[in-house]
């Protein structure tokens, strides 16, 4: 009985250092990863829509109605207009950086529609906000 206790310890311990073992490894082999922000769309105060990259943007403004009319890649919105709706229209809107559509310091807007995903630490961000609507949002 006392070889099978003895025997189980010295298992136990063989176990115990092959796992360390594999845990070291592990830790040994991760790299770190930067993450790289995305590049803006503005809509701006003045109604206007522009990207940081002077790219062609696939929003479509009609009144007070910006429309995707494709999904949007590597962009995040920086919305710097009050009283307007932001419609999806189903489309995605993907990247990564801190902020999918901010929305910081605006009244009276509504987000619709929109599938955001990538590597967002928030979505939609509603910083010193009021009256805003955000709905339809998978």
């Amino acid at each position: 009985m006392q070889k099978m206790v003895e025997h189980g310890v010295k298992a136990g311990k063989i176990l115990f250092f092959v796992l360390l073992s594999i845990f070291f490894l592990c830790v040994v082999n991760t790299k770190s990863v930067k993450l790289q922000s995305s590049e803006f769309i503005y809509i701006a105060s003045d109604g206007s829509i522009y990207s940081s990259t002077n790219a062609t943007v696939p929003i479509q403004r009609v009144g007070n109605v910006y429309t995707f009319n494709g999904s949007i890649i590597d962009y995040s919105i920086v919305v710097q207009r009050d009283n307007i709706v932001v419609d999806g229209a189903g489309y995605t809107l993907q990247g990564q950086g801190e902020i999918g559509i901010d929305v910081s310091y605006r009244s009276n807007v509504t987000i619709r529609n929109v599938q955001i995903c990538g590597i967002f630490f928030y979505g939609i961000y509603l910083w010193n906000s009021l009256s805003n609507s955000i709905t339809g949002n998978p």
